[in-house]
């Protein structure tokens, strides 16, 4: 082995251990090259030269690679899209054999390089060289940040959790001082009842002892004594005082349990005014985390939004009835751009000329079952209606048109709209949602003819939905089957004063479906079961699986008594609190069976299930989602209506929202109740 390096020579190159393919071939005098290249590596780089390596050295060129020889090097970053071509001087040289192999290690000084180009190959060989501990310390950062990430989620996953749990037990806890309450209520009543019953009895008995003691004063009074007469008064008399003075006893009686009882009840509602309070804090959590839910449904690609959870049959399936409920919440909270990113995808499908399907695949957009449906495009058009309404763009008035021309082929001489293209069934539910279509059309742009179509359906309603005493509210035409959603969307989408015109009663609408539909039964969930009043999707005596709440059709009952209370609020004071009571109640019950969302994108986040019982019979012709544990979208949405006060039929808010209910009307009911 040759070694002709000094170790201040080692001190000046060895700077940066690296490895870059180098060729490089001697050169003359005059800097022309005379060999052919030779390939091979650097070792060592600085920015005054560097060393190389050569493998399998032949040692054809030994004796010429000679110290102070120049050499010409070509250097291949990556980086750089040319080669860099520099000139060198061989400053000292190695030499190792073995059996196996030769190798020449060259020290190169060099000799016309420009700083750039020093630096440059002293920054890359830097570079290649931190490289390694470079990519080490990312990966650890993206590690540590990735588990922070995931602690973090799992904390939120927790706290979610938690507040549903916490909200639940508070549900509970409010229903079983209503419990009380009722029966303090109906103990009071049973005492003022005999308190009263027996005030009557004491004012009978001192009337006759006053009869009988004229009688005997009377008789007393005559010259001829009736002796018999006088004995049997006075013992009547004696006996009268008697049962007086304990009618008085019992009566000073009853007048302390009473005043107890009613100092006892004025105390509880004062607890369930405090209850309520903390619940109202605690339902606008629930609320926001029910909104954060919503928006995890949504897809990046589409603007659509998954509609169920818990279902794999429905995995990744966005039904357009629940995007346009979504673009309607975003729209109440503001988020607009999430609203035009729903609106977008149909926009582009109608501008194509394609039809509106009732579902599709949120991830792609693909049609998902080609079924089209009346109510679904009124749905569709009243979304984008909202939109107009709310942010004054009306460009989105294209879909409205193009769901009008659809509705209006599907509408016959009598005003009624069938089911959709082919189908021959007429259904109350979608001619209420293009009657509300058409009415919020003719509202934000006023057109005639949208608004003789309105009346037409209005005339249809009255004729073919509301044609039977025994049942206010018929499925369709002809058809007499009890469907819950159409009593409450017809109080939403026609307003009290409106179905009153139309010579229909809307308390008798809403007593037939509670006294019908209305149906409590046990919601079993992975915490325990829960019993739960609320609403069925058709009359449930009818159908032989029992009962099964249906939590968007309970949601669209409050709204519906909401309107109703609102209705009373200024006429009828005993309505009003009576709606009010009904809303308090349903809406407490409906909160029951919030769940934690079952999706890792969920994160825990409150939702509503569809249905109390997974894969039953609806009555209508589809049955529930499967799965023990299933998050909804239109159930979810429809109950933020409800606390906003938003109605989605008519494009208006309402006083009586549940949040304002819970903050400021409870008050005021239990406080007039308790009078």
């Amino acid at each position: 082995m040759v070694k002709n390096r000094s170790i201040d020579e080692k001190r000046r190159y060895i700077r940066i251990a690296t490895v870059i393919p180098v060729e490089f071939s001697l050169t003359d005098i005059h800097c022309r090259r005379i060999s052919s290249y030779i390939q091979g590596f650097t070792n060592n780089i600085s920015k005054a030269g560097i060393c190389l390596n050569v493998n399998d050295f032949s040692g054809e060129y030994d004796k010429t690679l000679l110290l102070g020889n120049t050499i010409v090097l070509t250097l291949n970053l990556p980086f750089l899209r040319t080669s860099m071509m520099l000139l060198g001087r061989i400053t000292w040289k190695d030499k190792e054999s073995t059996a196996q192999y030769h190798r020449l290690k060259l020290g190169v000084e060099f000799t016309d390089i420009k700083k750039k180009e020093a630096q440059v190959i002293f920054g890359y060989a830097l570079f290649k060289k931190l490289l390694p501990y470079g990519t080490f310390s990312v990966l650890l950062l993206i590690g540590l940040i990735s588990l922070q990430l995931y602690f973090k989620e799992q904390e939120l996953i927790q706290k979610n959790i938690k507040t549903v749990q916490q909200y639940k037990a508070l549900l509970s806890e409010v229903d079983n001082l209503r419990l009380t309450v009722d029966r303090e209520d109906k103990h009071v009543d049973e005492v003022r009842k005999r308190y009263q019953k027996l005030v009557l009895q004491l004012n009978e008995r001192e009337q006759d002892v006053e009869q009988w003691q004229q009688q005997l004063a009377r008789l007393q009074a005559d010259t001829v004594r009736d002796a018999a007469g006088e004995q049997k008064l006075t013992a009547a008399l004696y006996t009268a005082r008697k049962e007086i003075s304990t009618l008085r006893q019992e009566k000073d009686f009853l007048n302390s349990v009473l005043t107890e009882r009613l100092k006892a009840q004025k105390v509880l509602r004062r607890v369930i005014q405090e209850k309520e309070k903390e619940r109202s804090a605690v339902s606008s959590t629930i609320a926001e985390g029910m909104y954060t839910w919503i928006k995890s449904r949504q897809q990046p690609k589409t603007g659509l939004l998954v509609s169920y959870e818990g279902d794999h049959q429905l995995a990744g399936v966005a039904f357009t009835y629940d995007q346009a409920l979504a673009c309607m919440v975003f729209l109440i909270a503001g988020e607009t751009d999430r609203a035009r990113n729903i609106l977008d995808f149909y926009r582009d499908q109608l501008q194509k000329n394609n039809a509106v399907y009732n579902a599709y695949y949120a991830v792609d957009g693909t049609p998902n079952e080609y079924v089209q449906h009346s109510g679904v495009y009124a749905w569709l058009g009243l979304a984008a209606l909202h939109y107009v309404q709310k942010t004054k763009d009306q460009s989105y008035l294209s879909i409205a048109e193009k769901v009008a021309e659809f509705l209006e082929k599907m509408m016959d001489e009598d005003g009624g709209i069938v089911g959709g293209p082919s189908l021959s069934w007429y259904s109350t539910e979608h001619n209420l949602d293009a009657y509300a279509f058409f009415t919020l059309y003719n509202r934000l742009s006023p057109n005639a003819h949208y608004a003789a179509l309105s009346d037409k359906l209005a005339v249809w309603l009255s004729q073919f939905a509301y044609s039977r005493r025994e049942v206010p509210v018929q499925r369709g035409k002809g058809d007499a089957t009890i469907a819950t959603d159409t009593y409450a969307w017809s109080i939403t989408a026609l307003g009290p004063a409106t179905l009153v015109s139309l010579g229909m009663d809307p308390d008798k609408i809403m007593e037939f479906a509670i006294e019908n539909c209305e149906v409590e039964t046990t919601f079993f969930r992975k915490t325990g079961s829960i019993k739960v009043k609320g609403f069925d999707f058709a009359k449930f005596i009818n159908i032989a699986r029992g009962g099964v709440i249906s939590c968007e059709w309970t949601a669209q009952m409050i709204l519906s008594m909401q309107i109703m209370a609102e209705y009373y609020s200024t006429q009828d004071p005993a309505a009003y609190r009576e709606y009010l009571r009904k809303v308090l109640l349903y809406s407490s019950e409906i909160q029951k069976m919030i769940i934690n969302s079952p999706s890792l994108t969920g994160k825990s986040y409150p939702a509503l299930p569809y249905a109390s019982d997974a894969q039953v019979d609806t009555g209508h012709g589809w049955r529930t989602p499967s799965g023990n544990e299933n998050s909804a979208l239109a159930s979810t949405a429809y109950f933020l209506f409800t606390y906003e006060g938003w109605n989605p039929l008519q494009a208006k808010p309402l006083r009586l929202s549940l949040k304002n209910i819970l903050e400021k009307e409870s008050e005021l009911y239990y406080h007039q109740i308790s009078e």
